[in-house]
């Protein structure tokens, strides 16, 4: 969030991912030619892996990335 703050107050050029960035008009790409891909790993300890609280909230965030996938890309 800091980053994108400094990016819309003026500070200079950013990366900013296409999902956020789109969300503020006062945004202008700068080189609509270059794309960076990313992948998202979620990481777990693998003594907590087990646990059902930690499944429950890993499988809720698969779901919600399969589902909104558009939106990452």
């Amino acid at each position: 969030m800091t980053q994108l703050e400094a990016l819309r107050a003026g500070v200079g050029l950013c990366v900013v991912h296409d999902f956020i960035a789109r969300r503020f008009a006062d945004l202008v790409r700068v080189l609509p030619e270059r794309r960076a891909t990313r992948a998202y790993w979620l990481v777990t300890h693998e003594d907590t892996r087990g646990l059902g609280r930690i499944r429950a909230v890993a499988e809720h965030l698969a779901e919600a990335v399969t589902r909104d996938r558009g939106m990452f890309s």
